[in-house]
């Protein structure tokens, strides 16, 4: 299961670490809390703009290898 970032902009999912949106390229480093919409999904949401993807996905998968945007962390120990 994933937590993704929506774009202000274009309403793309983003994966939390991106600091600007992979589709538009627009900021998403410090936006307010008012502008912060958060997706959960069991893989990368497939967003178009005007179109919100799948909320509330319940999945134990983590988002697919290879996905646009992913990058795999460590766990902190």
């Amino acid at each position: 299961m994933g937590l993704w970032l929506k774009c202000p902009k274009c309403q793309t999912a983003n994966p939390l670490d991106l600091k600007a949106c992979a589709n538009c390229n627009a900021s998403l480093d410090n936006l307010p809390a008012a502008k912060r919409v958060y997706i959960l999904a069991k893989a990368a949401p497939k967003a178009t703009a005007g179109k919100a993807p799948p909320e509330g996905t319940a999945s134990t998968e983590p988002p697919a290898k290879g996905a646009k945007g992913t990058r795999s962390r460590k766990k902190k120990q």
